[in-house]
């Protein structure tokens, strides 16, 4: 299959310039932070970056052709492929704002722990419902976005008041166990509509 054939089937150029919008969002905006209507708390970039970014790679694992995908030899290496790129899509960009953040590590934490969430809550919702699994997972995404500081604080990750806490065992349990069941997802996941 030709490179321009696989763009128009699987989307993965709109990906890539969502991907490099986020970046320079994350560059321009690092430091600015805003009120969302009915939020808990202020919002900054990255955080609308964490919240979108799976929902929109979600979009490149929707079956152009469901009826014949089943039957071709190279579905599942494709897919596969597809939400490995998804998943650094995602990964990178992320890599980049805390790199540049000059946030406490426990909010690192927190925000990789809320990244593996929803990266796998995207790829499972979209491989087994498709186009409404995007919906599910931007309907996860926007309840994240409005209590994000309420689940902070009831994991342990911020105080009553929404300061962080001190680093903790449990807050790199808590991320790296999420990061790691998304990468296991992102493995796990078979073709377009059936889960394997």
């Amino acid at each position: 299959m030709s490179i321009t054939a696989s763009a128009r089937l699987w989307r993965w150029p709109v990906f890539i310039v969502i991907m490099l919008v986020a970046v320079a969002c994350l560059l321009a905006f690092r430091n600015d932070s805003m009120y969302l209507p009915g939020a808990d708390g202020r919002r900054y970039a990255r955080q609308f970056v964490v919240a979108w970014l799976p929902v929109l790679g979600g979009v490149l694992l929707i079956d152009p052709t469901p009826e014949i995908t089943a039957t071709l030899p190279r579905a599942r290496p494709v897919y596969l492929g597809l939400r490995m790129a998804m998943a650094f899509g995602v990964l990178a960009p992320m890599a980049m704002a805390w790199f540049l953040s000059d946030q406490p590590l426990v909010k690192g934490l927190y925000e990789a722990f809320i990244v593996g969430v929803l990266l796998t809550c995207s790829v499972l919702a979209v491989s087994l419902w498709q186009a409404s699994g995007v919906l599910t997972a931007s309907l996860i995404s926007v309840l994240w976005l409005l209590a994000g500081d309420t689940l902070a604080t009831a994991l342990g990750f911020a105080d009553i008041t929404g300061r962080a806490l001190q680093v903790r065992p449990q807050h790199w349990w808590l991320a790296l166990a999420s990061l790691g069941v998304a990468g296991l997802t992102t493995m796990r996941g078979a073709g377009s509509t059936r889960w394997q």
